[in-house]
């Protein structure tokens, strides 16, 4: 039951909403108390947001972000929770007009912006920002890009060799590799098999190393690994 001298009589008619079940209804109540406003309540209940959305919302108010970030950049009903938790997180530090063009780029995923947001408190230059937060890197590659920063590689060297084509393990082992190859050959390098240490071998037991994630189980069976295992274990 709703305690009515608790809320305004605008808040009441929120809660007065047809569509809101019991739940959706403790939910809203307790949105209200959290300092929620009513025009954002009534955009979370007409879009229809889910539970994590919800809670995304409802810590950006806590972090006291403004109205207008929560409103434009945060709250969108397209939004995963996971994402819109992501863009709390990246607003609860001071950003520049720049960098909220960066960060609230419509394509990024939640762990890219959550790549960006650290490229922002640990990269000075921000050219080197600006390179790393290109959508078309996952954000194993932004990781990879912002080590290579941080080691202290010259972001034109970085942004001559380094494309989104390249696999983020290919990338670190450019990075390992700048100063004992010529760059007319690190630079095309796309694949293991580029480098030409590796370019005339045939990988046998090796062949995955470099391409599967070793401390992830689920890469090893989809690369067909633990097959003899299984075969001496059920056919034999």
């Amino acid at each position: 039951m709703i305690d009515e001298e608790n809320f305004t009589e605008e808040q009441l008619l929120i809660l007065a909403n047809p569509e809101l079940n019991s739940d959706k209804m403790n939910t809203v109540c307790y949105c209200m108390k959290r300092g929620v406003s009513n025009k954002m309540m009534s955009k979370m209940i007409e879009n229809h947001f889910n539970g994590d959305q919800v809670t995304a919302v409802i810590r950006a108010y806590n972090l006291k972000l403004p109205e207008d970030i929560i409103d434009k950049y945060i709250a969108n009903v397209e939004f995963t929770g996971r994402k819109m938790q992501s863009l709390v997180n990246a607003f609860s530090i001071r950003l520049s007009e720049k960098e909220i063009s960066l960060i609230t780029d419509i394509s990024l995923d939640s762990d890219q912006i959550d790549v960006i947001a650290d490229a922002f408190q640990r990269l000075k230059n921000e050219e080197e920002i600006l390179f790393l937060a290109n959508p078309a890197f996952n954000a194993d590659q932004m990781r990879s890009v912002m080590r290579a920063f941080l080691f202290g590689y010259d972001i034109d060297l970085i942004s001559n060799i380094i494309n989104p084509q390249m696999d983020h393990r290919i990338i670190d082992l450019v990075v390992k590799c700048i100063h004992k190859f010529p760059l007319k050959y690190i630079k095309f390098i796309a694949s293991q098999t580029d480098i030409p240490f590796y370019k005339k071998q045939h990988r046998i037991a090796l062949r995955n190393a470099g391409y599967i994630d070793p401390e992830v189980l689920a890469e090893t069976i989809a690369n067909r690994g633990y097959q003899a295992l299984a075969k001496a274990i059920f056919d034999m």
